[in-house]
């Protein structure tokens, strides 16, 4: 998986960045006959504390369609974004808690 490093076109390049890597993903899992499981997919913006990111530029939707057959609606699925201000606040990856500003202040909490 790639990381998007950047902030000259935050707002215009970053949608674009994403929905092509979650393109790419869909098709290596496809090609490996794997399923990306959506209920437990959730994306995160690191950002340092006084950089607000408006909520709308966070907006990405996963499009499960098949190329080349008819739009099923049922198979376009929002994905959450985890952020400070939103129903869940951090991640755990390898057994560590991140926020959306590498504070560690929940994971220095479990402990």
């Amino acid at each position: 998986m790639k990381t998007y490093l950047g902030e000259q076109n935050f707002k215009e390049d970053y949608p674009i960045y994403v929905k092509e890597e979650l393109q790419n993903t869909m098709n290596w899992f496809e090609t490996n006959k794997m399923v990306i499981n959506i209920s437990k997919t959730k994306f995160n913006v690191f950002r340092p504390r006084g950089k607000a990111i408006e909520p709308n530029v966070g907006r990405l939707v996963f499009n499960n369609n098949e190329l080349g057959k008819p739009t099923d609606p049922n198979l376009i699925s929002q994905i959450d974004r985890i952020h400070n201000e939103g129903q869940e606040k951090h991640f755990k990856l390898f057994g560590v808690l991140f926020d959306n500003f590498l504070s560690f202040k929940a994971h220095i909490s479990l402990l």
